[in-house]
């Protein structure tokens, strides 16, 4: 058995508008709720999506010109990407903001449906949030001279390529209910999974430390997590449990794929989380 165990400092909130990594606890309403997480999910893979197409432009039904524009894209990512996408708590139209990577930056309210549900608005789908994310991603590189409908264009090719699949569980502590959120992106062979624990008021990510449990050493990592089950034991602990596979890539191109029952111990304190355990039992070479 190999564990794992975060400590959450649920005291220090990282906001939207902070040149800070998107991992750990995010207020919601502040850049914190699934909707933001899969802004920064899809960002983080934006340019796997990128190279489907860059690399097999017929495929994706490309221009000559769309071609070009990939190319560009390609060539200076790295300008970019290395910068957090800003997420605004005040809704102030146009909503979606383009300009340099500093300036760019999406409303919240953009990102949600008009529905209400006790976990607060609905998300848009992940295309949608996908379309904006391309648009001031690449008005970022291209600059503000970019012929906006171009790339809206696009970014619908782009986006046939892309397989989203999501799943929520509820998970009660005392009178407060959580949501497990787990998110996965595919292109092509290309797998990217997410995550996240949600509250109402806040959001944690928990992707990098379950990522982290597997111990990868660096290597690139794809995993699933299916059946998942959820126990409530009570205010100050609960317990998820599912079936997750995952291969660590071996520089030379070799997959190394294993199989365990992943375990998330999640401790509360006055009905707040405050750490996650994760074990894995019963790991198999596959």
């Amino acid at each position: 058995m190999f564990s794992f165990l975060l400590g959450l400092v649920l005291s220090v909130q990282v906001f939207a508008g902070q040149n800070a990594e998107p991992d750990g606890v995010r207020v919601v309403g502040k850049g914190g709720g699934f909707a933001e997480m899969q802004v920064y999910a899809f960002d983080k893979n934006l340019p796997f999506l990128v190279r489907i197409c860059h690399q097999r432009p017929e495929s994706c039904g490309l221009s000559s010109k769309e071609q070009d524009i990939l190319q560009v894209f390609v060539l200076r990512q790295y300008e970019v990407l290395n910068s957090v996408l800003t997420i605004n708590p005040t809704c102030v139209a146009p909503y979606v903001h383009l300009g340099s990577a500093l300036e760019s930056s999406v409303d919240s309210c953009y990102l949600y449906e008009n529905e209400q549900t006790e976990f607060g608005p609905v998300p848009k789908s992940l295309q949608e949030i996908g379309a904006a994310v391309i648009l001031i991603r690449f008005v970022n590189i291209l600059g503000v001279q970019a012929n906006l409908e171009e790339i809206r264009v696009l970014a619908n090719k782009l986006l046939r390529n892309l397989d989203v699949t999501s799943q929520s569980s509820v998970v009660e502590a005392g009178r407060q209910i959580y949501k497990l959120n787990l998110l996965s992106l595919q292109a092509g062979e290309r797998r990217r999974s997410f995550l996240s624990f949600e509250s109402v008021q806040s959001s944690v990510d928990l992707t990098k430390d379950l990522e982290s449990s597997l111990n990868c050493a660096g290597l690139d990592l794809d995993w699933s997590l299916q059946e998942i089950r959820v126990e409530n034991l009570g205010s100050d602990l609960g317990r998820v449990q599912g079936q997750i596979e995952w291969s660590c890539a071996l520089p030379e191109g070799e997959l190394q794929k294993y199989r365990a029952t992943l375990v998330l111990d999640l401790m509360y304190q006055n009905e707040t989380l405050d750490s996650v355990h994760f074990s894995t039992l019963g790991k198999e070479r596959l």
